[in-house]
Parts: C-alpha cells; sequence; structure tokens
C-alpha cells in the first residue's frame, strides 16, 4: 500500500510539473513578440544614431575644410 502512495504522490507530482509547463508553453508566443518588439525598436535606434554619426563626421569633414 505504501508504493501504491508513493507511487500516487509522484503522478501528482509529474502532472503539476506538466501543467507548470503548459502554462509557460502558452506565454511564450507573448514573450517572443514582446522580445521582437524590443529587438525592433533597439535595432532603429541603432539606425539613428549611425545616421547622426555620418552626419556629425560629414559636417565635421566640411568645417575642416573651410578652415584650410
Amino acid at each position: 500500500m505504501n508504493a501504491e502512495l508513493l507511487l500516487l504522490i509522484e503522478l501528482q507530482e509529474c502532472d503539476s510539473t506538466l501543467v507548470k509547463l503548459m502554462a509557460g508553453k502558452r506565454s511564450l508566443p507573448d514573450k517572443m513578440e514582446k522580445l521582437d518588439t524590443e529587438f525592433l525598436t533597439f535595432k532603429e535606434g541603432i539606425e539613428q544614431n549611425k545616421n547622426k554619426y555620418e552626419e556629425l563626421k560629414n559636417n565635421h569633414a566640411e568645417k575642416e575644410k573651410e578652415i584650410k
């Protein structure tokens, strides 16, 4: 009888773990979408900074030419 109770307890633990995994599986698409959005925002920021850098670099080069 003890063996049966231990087996039942182990089965319940497995079931609880399965429920947690299924809940996590449902939340993954939402997390992925959020990460994709954050990544695109970050990427756009990088592009803006790159463009600003190029603009400043060109302005600097023009100012150097004016001085010479």
